[in-house]
């Protein structure tokens, strides 16, 4: 995948724009769940047009040790997601601006 699966797409000021656009987020979602680690995550972020971090786990107020073992494991692992989901994000912002003409690059 690279520059043909962005071919005929793409982010424009004129009268095509509005259909444009939403060719190119649907083909940007299926780009970044299949070529992104983690992409269903920054799938939702870009359907939704805003950052959905995952949900934080909950250590209850009386919780045995093993609970307390299995929520750090739990939060390490959202750190790690979170990580991850800035970086895609910040290569999502990179796939974008190639895909602007240089009208919208300049709005």
């Amino acid at each position: 995948m690279g520059d043909d699966f962005f071919k005929g797409v793409g982010f424009c000021v004129g009268r095509e724009g509005p259909e444009l656009y939403v060719k190119t987020i649907e083909r940007l979602g299926l780009y970044m769940s299949t070529q992104f680690k983690n992409g269903s995550n920054d799938k939702k972020c870009l359907m939704k047009e805003n950052l959905v971090k995952p949900t934080v786990p909950v250590l209850a107020e009386n919780h045995m040790q093993n609970d307390k073992r299995v929520w750090e494991y739990h939060m390490g692992e959202l750190m790690k997601t979170e990580r991850v989901l800035e970086g895609n994000l910040c290569n999502l912002f990179a796939i974008l601006m190639s895909l602007c003409d240089s009208d919208m690059k300049n709005c």
